[in-house]
């Protein structure tokens, strides 16, 4: 989840100031619809070298 929220951030939600919480949902969604949008994020962010099982 920190990984996630890490992108998130990059994308849309830091150093940003909201004026309620429409808002705030409101750029949570941009931020996600953009991360998904991007061709491979989701597989790069569970393909991490530490997040692997070993057989």
């Amino acid at each position: 989840m920190e990984q996630l929220w890490q992108q998130l951030r990059k994308i849309k939600l830091s150093n940003a100031c909201y004026h309620g919480y429409e808002e705030i949902v409101s750029a949570a969604v941009e931020a996600w619809t953009t991360f998904i949008d991007q061709s491979g994020a989701v597989k790069r962010l569970c393909s991490r070298d530490w997040a692997r099982i070993p057989n």
